[in-house]
């Protein structure tokens, strides 16, 4: 199981961009994926919502 972090910004979801690149962050566990989306919600503005979707 893969976990992707994604992000929704006025109606526009997407996959969390790497520097330049369109490939989405595939996460091995949980726990990793978790510690990431904590990491982008202390860093981004508050109207951007974060979640985490199984793959």
């Amino acid at each position: 199981m893969a976990y992707v972090i994604m992000r929704e910004e006025k109606d526009d979801i997407r996959c969390l961009k790497e520097t330049g690149s369109t490939m989405c962050k595939l996460f091995d566990t949980m726990e990793d994926a978790e510690l990431m989306k904590k990491q982008l919600v202390s860093e981004t503005a508050s109207h951007i919502h974060w979640f985490i979707v199984e793959m």
